[in-house]
């Protein structure tokens, strides 16, 4: 199936719609510092302790 100048264009347009939605919709999660899927665990264990930041309370003291 080929597909026409008028898909592709209406297919790029979806994607940057979609694609907007979505970053909107994590920034909103990231105000208020929600994780709904669990994501930051799952990026926690894969870092190792050097890897990871230090924790606020050590940062206030510094």
């Amino acid at each position: 199936m080929r597909e026409t100048a008028e898909q592709i264009k209406l297919e790029r347009s979806l994607d940057r719609y979609v694609e907007q939605k979505a970053e909107g919709f994590i920034c909103k999660l990231q105000a208020v510092k929600s994780d709904p899927i669990g994501l930051g665990l799952y990026a926690r264990t894969k870092m190792s302790y050097t890897d990871s930041p230090a924790p606020a309370f050590m940062l206030k003291r510094m």
